[in-house]
């Protein structure tokens, strides 16, 4: 009974291996699984025998093509030599290959080639195994811009968001969508927060929009809106990008001179003029100054005032002095100012004056003589009433 079984079992053995040897090449390993482009992988390899015979001499040879390269040093062929048969499982011969990854790699399955001879044997080529190459994150470039920008308080305006897939393979279901909070002084015009896109390829751009009302009553200032990006690789794995967009909120100062009045005797004489500096602008005016400077009309005696902020619908005065040539005037006046949101403004401009000198009237004229009449008539009668004592 006994030597019936083991007989038995020696003809599965043998019916189930072939006399010849058979050569079987498995993939075991990779490492990093996956790989990125531009790094290292190592690929180890169990070559077994499952045949009856040995085989002599047996050689494997790794066949690199794009993406892969050897690494400097390796050698495209491991020498195993002698294969016994049926050489399987713990027993088989471990080879292991180490390769560079360009960084100009596809993301997904990438074929790598091998073959292996023995005795005198030609080439035998085996069908392409499989390594895995995957970037590291899966990259959407994100650039926004606003128009207009700075964005006037109480004005609409348009968000964009320019979207770049900077990975090598594409992503699908992107989500766009906009937080706002009542630290964010805007409010959505159309009340749509949230933009889709249902694909974008490799190294694919696409543009969407949203638009946003600035609220009337908004300072000036730079103000950060949430931002989150969710999209979904080939593979089906979810991302989430979370993030801060910058909108400035301000405008373009409009700033307006105007003489408010003068006080001079006469011409080719000291006096001072007075201008008005009015903010016509929606936001303040910071750290102006206006320096007088000389003009065809008019020479400077004290020409540099500092007047500071001024906010929207509000003004400030300052006084220059100068001596007139003439009654109409140039005023060529240099203006130096900082918006809300620091962006710094010089410029020159001419403020047309016409000056009004101070006459003598005929009745302050009348008056004085009057005076001079009544004060001589009373030093007179003193001057009898002494006389007669």
């Amino acid at each position: 009974m006994i030597i019936s079984a083991i007989l038995t079992t020696s003809t599965i053995t043998l019916a189930t291996h072939p006399s010849s040897p058979n050569i079987q090449i498995t993939l075991q390993k990779q490492e990093p699984d996956p790989v990125e482009p531009g790094r290292v992988v190592k690929l180890r390899f169990s070559v077994e025998n499952l045949g009856l015979e040995s085989v002599e001499n047996l050689v494997v040879e790794i066949i690199p093509e794009f993406p892969f390269s050897l690494y400097p040093g390796e050698d495209d062929q491991k020498t195993i030599g002698k294969l016994n048969g049926l050489t399987t499982g713990e027993d088989a011969a471990f080879i292991e290959f180490k390769l560079l990854v360009s960084p100009e790699a596809v993301e997904g399955e990438n074929e790598i080639k091998l073959r292996y001879k023995y005795h005198d044997s030609a080439w035998i080529e085996l069908e392409p195994f499989i390594v895995n190459v995957k970037t590291r994150d899966a990259i959407i470039d994100v650039k926004t811009n606003s128009f207009p920008d700075p964005i006037p308080p109480g004005k609409k305006a348009t968000v964009f968001f320019k979207l770049s897939n900077k990975a090598d393979s594409s992503f699908e279901n992107i989500k766009v969508a906009i937080t706002l909070s009542d630290d964010v002084p805007f409010v959505p015009y159309g009340n749509i927060l949230e933009k889709r896109i249902y694909r974008l390829e490799e190294n694919q751009t696409k543009t969407i929009s949203f638009e946003l009302i600035a609220l009337p009553d908004a300072d000036a200032g730079a103000y950060k809106v949430p931002v989150t990006i969710t999209f979904e690789d080939e593979s089906g794995t979810k991302y989430e990008k979370s993030n801060y967009i910058g909108l400035i909120i301000g405008s373009v100062p409009d700033l307006m001179v105007l003489v408010e009045e003068s006080d001079f005797k006469k011409l080719s004489s000291k006096g001072t003029i007075t201008l008005k500096f009015v903010n016509k602008g929606l936001t303040k005016i910071k750290l102006l100054t206006a320096e007088l400077l000389p003009n065809e009309g008019y020479e400077v005696i004290s020409g540099t005032q500092y007047i500071g902020t001024i906010d929207s619908d509000d003004y400030d005065s300052a006084e220059f002095s100068i001596i007139p040539k003439k009654k109409q005037l140039s005023l060529k006046l240099k203006l130096s100012y900082y918006d809300a949101n620091n962006g710094k403004y010089e410029k020159i401009i001419h403020v047309p004056a016409k000056l009004f000198i101070k006459k003598k009237t005929f009745l302050y004229v009348i008056f004085t003589t009057l005076v001079l009449c009544i004060g001589l008539a009373i030093y007179l009668l003193k001057f009898k009433k002494k006389k007669k004592r």
